[in-house]
């Protein structure tokens, strides 16, 4: 037979600037101009599933940044959901 199901988008890990860091704010996600893929915090700053413009809810601040920002920005590790 046939079941219906209910499918929930997860929330993306994203590190943004601390500015911008704040549970529950909504913004459009843009991440930082940076070509330095042999960063540590790249792959983080620029997640898979999210694009230049999405518009997003910070459900949650995780914390600092684990790693330094090559470009010296302040960043903030977030949980970020798609609206």
């Amino acid at each position: 037979g046939v079941q219906a199901v209910e499918v929930v988008e997860s929330p993306t890990i994203s590190a943004i600037e601390s500015k911008k860091a704040f549970k529950g704010s909504k913004v459009v996600f843009e991440p930082p101009s940076c070509k330095k893929s042999e960063c540590d915090m790249y792959d983080m700053c620029h997640p898979v599933g999210l694009e230049f413009g999405d518009k997003c809810t910070i459900s949650d601040v995780i914390g600092n940044a684990p790693d330094d920002c090559m470009k010296g920005l302040s960043l903030k590790v977030v949980e970020l959901k798609h609206v």
